[in-house]
Order: structure tokens, then sequence, then C-alpha cells
């Protein structure tokens, strides 16, 4: 029966699991029902040989019957589908279990999946037990009606799984129940000198797996033998998303920032989480906290003898010969200007070619080299639009414009790629260009900056490369250097911030220099040389051989701010952030305009009246007095004088 449904099999010697024949030659072809006659004798059992001779058979065997029961529900929990194809499997005579299928695809070679931690015999050996292992290519295992073996299902005619559906059984649940440390869970970065302890040892030690999981958006579902089932954010339907015990998290969904198929440690759930994946990052970040504040931050209660270890502290932010040696080796999609799996912000003023640039060059080079470019528009002219769509169309890339289409807004457009960042999809080679960051985030709140470039890390940590076009501040600063406009946490959260200087050239046009010195606000991770180009009255790209010199910062320097021009920026300032305390007011203004504070609070607070006085001198400013003295202040409010009507009419008083 078993060789009519395309299955080799070989006699196994009685009482054993020893085969009885040299087995060796039936891995490539099947006996035929004579050869069975002929070996099957004497009490001979039977064995299935697994692997492409059987159509891609394999056997899940449970040594352990403990975990049978565990598996199978963690499988209904995860993939009910998947559950209801597992239909072919039997006992063993230990009391163990088989599950039976085939593979859609091909199968790989004997694996255990699941062992025991290493423990000592009675002689003092040490030893380690299997507890999942698998029989596929090259291998082979009894079946009914060998002595013990009892048959459910159909073992003769196996289900079959796709690749897919086989890794998650193998790589995933399968290995969850694994106790050797095979894969260990991922751990802080960085042996530190001290008292030997890494900074997320701490962290690991005393954090509380609820607390972290909760706080992400987790939700508890069930607890199956010691381990308990979670199910991710944004699913409500009580299925499994990843199993906890004291191997750790173990993660099946590929809809997290999380990485599946492994165990975390509590560590490696805060770095992904919060750091997008980089643990150096992650590390850094206790260190220099300490792992007292550490541990507050990530919302871990700290242990009363916990001390702070100063070497460990001033080490985490030692050069290691690991960064030396990535610098340099970064992938560029575009030399000296894009690094692949980035967040870049590119800075210029208006006019400063930026648009012209990305959208006429890069995004028909990116897209020439096999990216997915998606150009998400939310600032040109809507009389650009037919000739910006001619030329996505010509170069293959995406132009998106959030006010193209009835019902859509860049609310929407915010939502999408939120959607996206959790999603599961693999967003390697996908390239998003943002036009303008302004648009996308309120540059003036620190948090809604912080969360927008959490979203675009979320975006980087799948894979994607992100661009992010943005303005300079109208004025320049003491030095001459522009300032990128927004809060400090636009240069903070990116990872290159790449600033085009313009000036313009004597036969038309403009010439455009990248400046990439730190000195001049700028900021890379990588290794990045300035170079320039010319930007034609027609927006047509050429490039110098070697770039352009950039002029003293001195005469670039913006003339002296007028009184005027710092009451203008206070005057917008307000506008942008409602009221506001003094002090930030003035270190927008002065972020705006490039003059000193002393002058600035001066100007303003001259021109500032009280909001509660019932007599007011009609000034550009109202302030109000706090708590501690603290002058917050607001735009004066407009109002219109009093009509001027007489006391007393003669009319009036003739009618009365």
């Amino acid at each position: 029966m078993y060789l009519a449904t395309g299955i080799s099999v070989i006699p196994i010697q009685p009482g054993s699991k020893k085969a009885a024949i040299k087995w060796e030659p039936f891995q490539k072809r099947r006996m035929s029902a004579e050869e069975s006659r002929q070996h099957f004798i004497n009490g001979c059992q039977v064995a299935m040989v697994g692997g492409t001779i059987s159509g891609n058979l394999e056997c899940l065997d449970f040594d352990k019957p403990d975990l049978f029961q565990p598996f199978l529900d963690t499988v209904e929990s995860v993939n009910p589908a998947l559950r209801g194809k597992l239909t072919a499997w039997q006992n063993t005579p230990s009391g163990g279990f088989h599950v039976l299928f085939r593979c859609s695809g091909p199968v790989g070679g004997n694996q255990k999946l699941a062992m025991s931690a290493r423990y000592k015999d009675d002689q003092g050996k040490l030893r380690q037990d299997v507890f999942i292992e698998t029989r596929g290519e090259g291998g082979y295992f009894l079946v009914a009606p060998s002595k013990g073996y009892a048959l459910h299902g159909s073992p003769q005619a196996p289900p079959v799984l796709t690749p897919e559906e086989r890794d998650l059984l193998f790589h995933g649940i399968a290995r969850s129940f694994d106790e050797a440390g095979q894969q260990a869970p991922q751990q802080p970065a960085r042996t530190e000198h001290g008292n030997g302890e890494r900074p997320g040892d701490g962290l690991n030690r005393e954090a509380d797996w609820r607390a972290f999981l909760e706080g992400e958006g987790w939700t508890y579902v069930k607890t199956v033998g010691d381990r308990e089932h979670w199910t991710r954010p944004g699913k409500n339907d009580g299925s499994t998303s990843a199993t906890l015990n004291d191997q750790g998290l173990f993660v099946f969904s590929t809809s997290t920032p999380l990485p599946a198929m492994k165990p975390l440690s509590k560590f490696a759930f805060y770095t992904h989480y919060r750091f997008g994946g980089d643990f150096t990052a992650a590390a850094r970040e206790l260190s220099r906290q300490g792992m007292e504040a550490g541990s507050q931050a990530a919302g871990v209660e700290p242990s009363a003898s916990q001390k702070i270890n100063p070497v460990q502290l001033l080490e985490a932010f030692a050069v290691s010969k690991e960064y030396a040696g990535r610098l340099g080796k970064e992938e560029f999609l575009i030399p000296n200007l894009l690094i692949k799996g980035h967040i870049l912000v590119v800075v210029a003023q208006p006019g400063g070619g930026k648009t012209a640039f990305f959208f006429r060059h890069v995004a028909p080079l990116l897209s020439e080299k096999g990216c997915k470019v998606f150009y998400l528009d939310c600032d040109s002219p809507v009389s650009d639009h037919p000739q910006m769509l001619e030329i996505a169309e010509r170069h293959g890339f995406r132009f998106l414009n959030p006010d193209a289409n009835v019902g859509t807004s860049i609310d929407g457009l915010k939502n999408t790629l939120q959607q996206i960042a959790d999603g599961d999809s693999d967003l390697d080679g996908f390239v998003f260009i943002l036009d303008t960051l302004k648009k996308f985030a309120n540059l003036m709140q620190k948090d809604d900056v912080k969360n927008f470039f959490k979203l675009c890390r979320k975006l980087t940590a799948r894979g994607a490369t992100v661009v992010l076009l943005a303005h300079a501040n109208k004025y320049r600063s003491a030095e001459g250097h522009l300032i990128p406009e927004g809060t400090g946490d636009v240069r903070n959260d990116s990872d290159d911030l790449i600033i085009f200087e313009r000036v313009k050239n004597a036969n038309d046009g403009i010439d455009v220099t990248t400046v990439v010195d730190p000195d001049r606000n700028a900021k890379t991770r990588g290794i990045f040389h300035p170079f320039s180009f010319h930007i034609s009255p027609e927006r047509e790209i050429t490039f110098y051989k070697f770039p352009l010199a950039l002029g003293d910062p001195g005469q670039t320097a913006a003339l002296k701010t007028t009184d005027e021009e710092i009451l203008e920026a206070a005057t917008a300032a307000l506008e942008e952030m409602g009221g506001c305390a003094q002090q930030a007011l003035v270190n927008r203004v002065c972020d705006l305009t490039g003059a000193v504070a002393k002058r600035t609070r001066e100007l303003i607070v001259r021109n500032s009246e009280r909001a509660d006085l019932l007599q007011k001198e009609g000034r550009r400013f109202w302030f109000t007095v706090g708590a501690h003295n603290r002058y917050s202040y607001s735009l004066a409010a407009v109002t219109r004088p009093p009509e001027q009507v007489p006391m007393f009419e003669e009319s009036s008083f003739a009618k009365l």
C-alpha cells in the first residue's frame, strides 16, 4: 500500500530500529512489489524513507510525550488552518508521537529541533535529551504495522504543507520548546569592565515581562503548561502571536518589530521596540543613564541593592574596532548621499533645489537600480503635477499626492505609512521620499517629531530607506550656517542630515553643494564627501567634477537682524506655538533670526503688556505671570476700538 502511494519503504530487523538490508539504494528508488515480497520476511518491521524519494515526506518525532499536546495547542492558536492539516500521526511504543506530512518544496536532513538543557546523570556524566526531532532526507522512521505503532489518519497519504507552514512548524513552534539554548536569547551587546556586567544584564534580571509586553500593546491570552500565550498589538481574536517561558519570548508573527522564530531576552525586546534593533545604541543608552535610570526608562523597578559602576558607564562611549571597521563600508544607494536602510534628512532654503534634484535625478536613478521608489509629494504646485506624473511614469517610480484623489488627505497618508510599518511586509529595496517634512509632522512639537521619526524608524527596521526633504530657517546662525527648521530632534533622530547650500550661477540657474560638515549643522553616520551640481532654469541636473568651494561663513551670514525682523519672528513663532513660556519663545526667535538671546528678550519684553490690564496700550504681545514668577506669552488679541457715540442726543431727549 505504501509503495503504491509513492512512499519508499525498507524492512527493519525485528525488535530493533536497524535496517534489515542495505537501505541506501532506496533513498534513490522505490523497491518493486516483487522485491518487497523478498525483503519483508521473518517478522521484519516496516519503515518509511523520508525525503525526495517519498514525495518530500517528513516526520516530526516527539520523544518527550508531554510536549505533544502543548505543541498542538500552540499550532491551533497560531494557525488554526495549519492545525487542521495535521491529520496523519501515530503513537510510538515508547509513548511518543510521530506527525507525518509531505512538503510542496524540498525538505532537509534530520534535525534536532528541541532538546533538554545539559544535566549530569547518576554517574556524573553530562547528558542531554532530545525532545523533538525530524526525519527527512537521508532518514527513516518506523510505522504501523510495526509492533507498538498505532495509526491515526492516513499515513500512506499524508497531508501536504507549504514550505512556509513547514518552517513555522519546525523553526517556529517546535523550536520554541528547546531548553538547550541552541538559539540563545539575544544578549546585551559588549562585555564591560568592572564587575563584568553588560549594559542589558540588569535589564534582563530586573525587568518585568508583563509590563514590557502590555506597555507595547500585547495582550495576554492563556497559559498552557509553563508557557504563556500572547497576542500582538492590532489583533483581538485571541490567537497566539508569541509564547513566553523561562527561555524567553518566542515570536511567531512577522507583523511586529521583533524578529520571529528565535527566543528573545528582555533586552532584545527593549532594543527592537525602542532602537530599531540597534543593540549597540540600546546598550549605550542604558549605560549612559546608568542601570538604575535605564531600568526606570524601560519601565523596570530597580533593585534596592543595585550600584552604578562608573567604569562601565564610561566604557559604553568607547570607540570600538567593530564600529571603526564598519566605517567606509556602508551600502550607498547613491554615493555620498543615501545609505541603504538609513533615515536621511536633506535641508535647504526655499528654492534650494531639493525637490528638483530628488524628483528628477534621485528617484529615477534609484528606480533604474531596481528600487521600489515612492515619491510622497505634499509641497509642489498643482500646475507641476502633469509634468511630474509624466517623469514618474517614464522612469518607473510612483508619484503620490494626498490631495490628488477625493477622500484622501495627509493624515490618511500618514496612517497608511503606519499600517505598512506595523505590518509584516518585507520592505527591502523600498525607498520613501517625503516632500516636505513639515507637512508630515509639526516641527515645533517635540512629541510629534519624535512620533514621526519612530514611524520612520519602523519602516527602516523592515528594510526600507527613508528620505525627508526639509526646510531651513529663514535666518542663518551667527556664523552664517543654515539651521534646520524645527526642534533639535530633527537632527538628533535622523541617521544622516545633509545641507544643500545654493548660490546663483552667473550664467543662470543655481549651483548646489552638499554640506556634510557637523560644524555647519550637518550630521552623518557614514563617511560622506561633498559634491556639487547645477540646476538649469529648465531644472536639468548636471554635475561638477569637483565640489565647489563654500563661501566664507562670515561673508554669507545675514546682515545684522533688525528689531522689526526679531519682532516679526516672535509673531510667527507665537502663531505656530500658541502661548508659550518666555524662554521657549526667546529660543525659537533666536533660532529663526540668529539674534542673541539678551537682545531678543529685551525686545519682546519692551513690546509686551499684561493680559489682565483693563486699559492696554496696544502692544504686540500679552503676557501672564504664573507660579514661580514664570512668564507666558501670547499674541495680543485683535480688538476693535469702541464705537464713539454721543452721550446724549437731542432727539432722544425730545422723545423722552
